[in-house]
C-alpha cells in the first residue's frame, strides 16, 4: 500500500499490512520515501524480505494494486508467492470502460470476487454475461480471475 504525504513532509509512505489470527489488519512494515517507483518498491520489499526471514516467499500471499513496476518485484523477490490483485483496483479499472458501468454490474463484480467455489463463480459469471454479453465478461477477465 502507499499513501501521498502532502503536508510539511512530502513524498509517499510504503506500507506492508497483515492480517492477525483474528482476521484484523496491522501494518507490518512501512518506510517513507520522496517517490513510488521501481527502485524505492525494490529496496522496501528487500528490506521487508531480510528482516521477516520470508526467504523465497512460500506459505505468504501478496495483494497488491495492480502497478507493473510492484508485481515484477514481488515476483523478482518472492519468487514463490501468491500473487493478487485488489478487488477494489480491478474494479476501478473495469469500470473506466462505458460499458462495465452500472450499480447491477458493480454489484454482481463483488459476486463474482466474494464467490468461494468455482460453481458458484460460473453462476455469477453467467449473470454477469446477461448483463452485458461477451464483451463486459472479457473486459473482466482481461484482468486474469485466477489472482
Amino acid at each position: 500500500m502507499d499513501v501521498f504525504l502532502k503536508g510539511v513532509t512530502k513524498g509517499q509512505l510504503l506500507v506492508a499490512v497483515c492480517k492477525d489470527g483474528n482476521n484484523q489488519m496491522l501494518p507490518l512494515a512501512w518506510a517513507m520515501v520522496e517517490i513510488e517507483n521501481k527502485t524505492t518498491w525494490s529496496w522496501f520489499i528487500r528490506i521487508v524480505k531480510e528482516d521477516l526471514q520470508l526467504e523465497n516467499g512460500t506459505d505468504l500471499t501478496v495483494i497488491t494494486d495492480m502497478q507493473k513496476g510492484l508485481e515484477i518485484d514481488v515476483t523478482e523477490y518472492l519468487p514463490n508467492v501468491e500473487h493478487k490483485m485488489c478487488a477494489r483496483h480491478v474494479l476501478t479499472n473495469w469500470s473506466k470502460d462505458a460499458i462495465c458501468r452500472g450499480i447491477e454490474k458493480k454489484k454482481y463484480f463483488w459476486r463474482c470476487a466474494r464467490s468461494t467455489f468455482e460453481a458458484e463463480l460460473r453462476d455469477n459469471i453467467s449473470y454477469m454475461k446477461m448483463l452485458g454479453g461477451e464483451g463486459i465478461l472479457n473486459k473482466l477477465m482481461y484482468f486474469n480471475p485466477e489472482r
